[in-house]
C-alpha cells in the first residue's frame, strides 16, 4: 500500500467479492449486496480487571486487553446478524496513545511469536500519530463477521504526564452479504483469476473458533482444494 492511501479508498463497493479468513480453517466467500456507513465515538477505556469509566490514563498506566462496551455493558462492534459484515477503521486522541488489537480478544495482532518480556511492548502497537482521530490509518483496518465479542482492545501511556479525555473514534461500513456457493467461482478466485478482496478474520496464533456450517451454511474452503472437494465444502460437508 501506498503511503498516500486513505483509508477510504479500501472500502468495498456492492457485488464486490470478499473472502473471509479464517487462520488454520479456510476461507468463505461472500458477495456484498448492500452496504451503508456508520461511525461511532468510544471515550469508555475499561479496565478488564477493573471495570469502571475512566477519564484519565495515568503516566506509564497500561490497561489489558479489554472489551469496547457501551453504558449498558454491551460490545459496541458486535454483529448480529449472519449476512453482516463490518469493515472498520480506527482513529486514536491524543495522539500519544498506543492501542494493541486483539481478534479474537484472547490473541494480539501484530505481535512476534515469542513473547514480549515486558508488558508494554516496543512494537505491534498503533498510535494516534499514525492513525489521527479525524482520520484513521489503513493498519487500523478490521474485518468483523458474524459473532459476539471477538474484538479487544489494550492502551498504553507511555509519556510521563497523565492522559485525560482518551477517545477512539471507529468508522466504517457494514456490508450485506452473500455467501457464494459457486464451486466454480470459489476455484478461480482461489486461482487468482477472479477478483476477491481477501481479509484475515483474527491473528494468526489462534483460531476465531468459527462454525461456518451453523452460521452460514457452508464449510470451510482451503487452497489445496479441488473444484469437487469445493462443491462438498459449499453443500455444508
Amino acid at each position: 500500500m501506498s503511503s498516500g492511501m486513505s483509508y477510504q479508498d479500501l472500502f468495498l463497493q456492492e457485488n464486490h467479492r470478499v473472502a473471509l479468513g479464517f487462520p488454520g480453517k479456510g476461507f468463505v466467500f461472500f458477495r456484498i449486496d448492500a452496504r451503508d456507513s456508520f461511525s461511532y465515538l468510544y471515550d469508555r477505556i475499561l479496565n478488564a480487571s477493573a471495570p469502571t469509566t475512566a477519564g484519565q490514563i495515568s503516566a506509564n498506566e497500561f490497561l489489558t486487553v479489554f472489551q469496547l462496551l457501551n453504558a449498558n455493558g454491551d460490545s459496541i462492534l458486535e454483529v448480529k446478524r449472519e449476512e453482516h459484515i463490518y469493515h472498520l477503521f480506527y482513529g486514536i486522541a491524543p495522539s500519544a496513545l498506543r492501542t494493541y488489537l486483539y481478534v479474537p480478544t484472547q490473541t494480539a495482532r501484530r505481535s512476534p511469536d515469542v513473547e514480549t518480556i515486558v508488558t508494554r511492548a516496543k512494537w505491534g502497537y498503533i498510535d494516534g500519530f499514525e492513525s489521527d482521530f479525524s482520520c484513521p490509518g489503513v493498519r487500523t483496518e478490521l474485518f468483523l463477521p458474524f459473532g459476539k465479542n471477538l474484538m479487544g482492545l489494550a492502551v498504553w501511556n507511555p509519556l510521563t504526564i497523565n492522559i485525560t479525555d482518551p477517545q477512539l473514534w471507529f468508522t466504517g461500513l457494514r456490508y450485506n452479504v452473500k455467501v457464494i456457493k459457486n464451486a466454480q467461482q470459489v476455484a478461480q478466485m482461489l486461482n487468482g483469476n477472479l477478483p476477491v478482496r481477501i481479509a484475515t478474520v483474527g491473528g494468526v496464533l489462534d483460531d476465531v473458533g468459527y462454525d461456518p456450517v451453523r452460521t452460514w451454511g457452508v464449510n470451510f474452503v482451503t487452497q489445496d482444494m479441488n473444484v469437487t472437494e469445493i462443491d462438498a465444502a459449499l453443500r455444508g460437508r
